[in-house]
């Protein structure tokens, strides 16, 4: 016995060292001064100042460390901790285990919690419980699930099966699968995935949100779910869908499926089979659309703007494509409406089905009558109307036009929006109007050539008269 040692009662209990206590128990002993043992059976408490509560087969060298109770747990470390459990191994100092079976905590200031099988053998670690969890990392944190790996400093897997998060500062949320293969992974740094099955992340400062074999390879990139996406550039961005791949820098897929956004700053909305390959080209929806060219944009369904600056619209039908840079080309099989107020339907322009000619939409119910014209006065200011053959500056000179500038058509008929167009109504309006007044003076013309016609026609008839008298008087 030691010095001032105390049994307090049970069978086959020892104290070995200086002020040592067995409260009870049986087969107990403490080898170290100021060590204690409550009661249980075949404890043995030979750290200084150690405590074992109870339990069964518990063993302690650490000084100042702390067994509650259980069964056939080891403390080899100072200021460890073990509340419960069965078949514990702690070796690092202040350590916690809480409970669980055969859990390891081989390092200074790591928790388990509790589960079983757990394994934290970096300082600092925790795995909350779960089974077959191991953090190999400093200040790493397993919240519990199955058979996660966490490596990286300072990772954190939340829970779920066979999660491993091997970056830095990375996190798992949870998810993954019956399998190793249906895990998560995080390979690179400050990367997360939020839950799902099969997901991986391997750049820096990107994340995996949800989803099935959902990829991210490049740096600030981000798949938010889905199934078999890919984003492999710098900063690009999938939403959701399937089987979408954004490959350019910076480039967007907010969903759909099979779509490719492959051009730096490139957008695609969503859709079947699209691509944006073009840089900061857009595909907005539809489907088998292509965006080529730089700046290009389609929609629709078999659009193709393979020009840089081209803009594409195919309502259907065969696949329409753009005809040079910076053109603007679509197809409507059901024909062209343009609306040029907040709710009317009859004020703008149509191209009708099939059709090559634009038609106004010019409904009486929607016009101010503002009284009739007088057609000499259009015809005498037709006549003053200077007619030009000219071209366009922006064109080659080659491309020749005929008519009035705008200016001076403005001026003469006072009509029109502003100084510098001509409406396509304007000229057809004045053009009738001249046509009528040459129409009046047509009419008047054939009227007095009828009547001229007429008086001729007497004129010769009495001038044969005359003739045909003298003849008659000489016969008789």
């Amino acid at each position: 016995m030691g010095i001032a040692a105390s049994v307090g009662g049970g069978q086959a209990n020892y104290c070995g060292g200086n002020y040592s206590t067995i409260a009870g128990g049986d087969s107990n002993e403490t080898q170290h001064e100021h060590a204690t043992v409550s009661g249980g059976h075949q404890n043995s408490a030979d750290g200084e100042s150690s405590t074992c509560g109870g339990g069964s087969d518990n063993n302690i060298t650490g000084e100042y460390s702390v067994v509650a109770g259980g069964q056939s747990s080891t403390l080899n470390a100072s200021h460890g901790t073990i509340s419960g459990g069965y078949d514990h191994h702690l070796t690092g100092v202040y350590a916690t285990i809480g409970g669980g079976y055969n859990n390891t905590a081989s390092a200074a200031s790591v928790t388990i919690g509790g589960g079983y099988q757990n394994r934290a053998s970096f300082s600092g670690a925790t795995i909350a419980g779960g089974y077959y969890n191991e953090v190999e990392n400093t200040s790493c944190t397993i919240g519990g699930g199955y058979e996660n790996y966490a490596n990286g400093y300072t990772a954190t897997i939340g829970g779920g099966r066979y999660n491993q998060a091997r970056g830095d500062f990375s996190v798992i949320a949870g998810g993954g699968g019956l399998a190793l293969a249906d895990s998560n992974s995080v390979a690179d740094d400050a990367a997360g995935i939020l839950c799902g099955r099969r997901n991986y992340v391997d750049g820096p400062l990107s994340a995996i949100g949800a989803g099935y074999s959902n990829t991210v390879f490049s740096s600030h990139s981000f798949v938010g779910s889905g199934v078999g996406n890919t984003a492999s550039a710098y900063g690009s961005f999938i939403g959701a869908g399937a089987s979408n791949e954004a490959s350019g820098e910076f480039s967007s897929i907010a969903g759909g499926q099979l779509c490719v956004a492959g051009g730096s700053h490139a957008s695609i909305t969503g859709g079947l089979s699209n691509t944006a390959d073009g840089g900061y080209s857009t595909v907005v929806g539809g489907h088998h659309n292509e965006a080529l060219g730089d700046n290009s944009f389609a929609a629709g369904q078999y659009a193709r703007a393979t020009s840089d600056g081209a803009f594409v619209w195919s309502g259907g039908g065969d696949t329409t494509a753009s005809w040079g840079s910076n053109t603007f080309t679509a197809r409507a099989p059901g024909g062209v409406r343009f609306y040029t107020t907040a709710s009317a339907t009859n004020v703008g322009a149509s191209l009708p089905a099939g059709s090559g000619v634009w038609g106004a939409l010019s409904d009486s119910t929607v016009k101010r009558r503002l009284g009739k014209v007088d057609t000499q006065d259009i015809l005498a200011r037709v006549m003053t109307l200077p007619i030009e053959r000219w071209s366009y500056v922006t064109q080659d000179e080659s491309v020749q036009h005929i008519g009035p500038m705008a200016q001076e058509f403005y001026h003469i008929f006072d009509v029109g929006d502003c100084e510098t167009a001509i409406s396509t109504v304007d000229p057809d309006g004045v053009a009738l109007a001249a046509i009528q007044e040459l129409a009046k003076r047509l009419e008047l013309l054939e009227r007095q050539n009828s009547r001229l016609q007429q008086e001729v026609q007497s004129l010769k008839a009495a001038s044969d008269f005359g003739a045909v008298a003298p003849k008659q008087a000489e016969s008789d």
